[in-house]
């Protein structure tokens, strides 16, 4: 008896360099899914590990796609163009999904009529393979180009996106100064113009590593490309979110400080907290902050008494 076609078609796509640790698990979950995908696409950024050969060991299960060293942004845009799905699924090569991810997402898009939909993710940990204590910022759908410019809350293993959005928005910025949160730059602009669904269970795994590319750069230098992101942002969309870029910015140069404070780095977390208060002067949290810096001794004690009970364990 002949198959008939899925519903919707969905081809994945897996940025991938170096990723020879990890690549095997996340193929396997991405094979293991209770609404196959119509192709899994591996972009080889360049590896100089197995990387490449682990994936051609699955044979015609996964296509093998080839580039020089440009980068995930440009990976994913290679991905995109050569799919041939109707939606694009896109996985990390070191994130794993749960088996009914694509079947939740896909009876998403169908009954809520969306073009793009999200979900819940949870964070484990590379060593031990424990789960993390669960993503804690809240989902929203429908109209939400304000609410994720304030908190990016759609992680990249977990949005599905229809194929014939990149055509109207453009694709992922493969500018080198964009590539960190070059993710969250492409959602406001997909944001700016059609609702999101969104699918409330934990369905994709995200893994924390130190060779992942946000433990790779300092919190200053993530600081200024996050903040050239915002004003892009704010540049397309000036009606809607120039009004909230100071308590953006604000949050930003705090999150900074708070990195360099947890490094006992005080004089750089002086400077970053105090440009977040001239921003926000009456926020509660910037001046609790602001606060521990000038307490000295005792500050930085309490600090530590606070962050030594309720860090995250891994």
């Amino acid at each position: 008896m002949a198959t008939s076609p899925p519903a919707i078609a969905i081809s994945v796509v897996i940025p991938a360099h170096n990723a020879a640790h990890f690549i095997k698990e996340t193929l396997d979950s991405a094979l293991a899914q209770t609404y196959p995908a119509v192709e899994v696409i591996v972009v080889d950024d360049d590896s100089t590990d197995e990387t490449a050969e682990i994936v051609q060991a699955y044979g015609k299960q996964i296509k093998l796609l080839r580039q020089q060293k440009q980068g995930a942004a440009a990976a994913r845009n290679l991905g995109i163009r050569q799919a041939q799905g109707e939606y694009i699924a896109f996985l990390d090569a070191d994130d794993l999904w749960l088996p009914e991810k694509l079947e939740r997402q896909v009876d998403c898009i169908i009954n809520k009529k969306v073009a793009w939909v999200t979900c819940k993710a949870t964070f484990f940990d590379h060593r031990s393979g424990r789960t993390l204590p669960a993503y804690s910022v809240q989902l929203f759908e429908g109209d939400v180009l304000e609410k994720l410019f304030l908190e990016n809350f759609i992680l990249s293993p977990t949005p599905i996106v229809k194929k014939s959005i990149f055509s109207e928005v453009g694709y992922f910025n493969e500018a080198p100064e964009a590539r960190i949160g070059e993710d969250w730059d492409m959602w406001l602009r997909i944001a700016a113009r059609h609702p999101l669904g969104v699918v409330r269970q934990n369905l994709a795994l995200k893994r924390e590593h130190p060779g992942s590319m946000m433990q790779s750069v300092s919190a200053a230098e993530k600081l200024h490309i996050q903040l050239a992101a915002i004003e892009r942002a704010v540049s397309r969309e000036a009606d809607r979110l120039g009004p909230l870029k100071n308590k953006l910015l604000a949050k930003k140069y705090l999150d900074c400080g708070i990195v360099y404070l947890t490094q006992e780095q005080l004089s750089q977390a002086r400077n970053f907290i105090a440009h977040a208060r001239r921003l926000e002067p009456f926020s509660l949290r910037i001046n609790l902050y602001w606060l521990i810096l000038a307490s000295g001794e005792l500050g930085l004690w309490i600090y530590r008494l606070y962050r030594n009970t309720y860090k995250r364990e891994v």
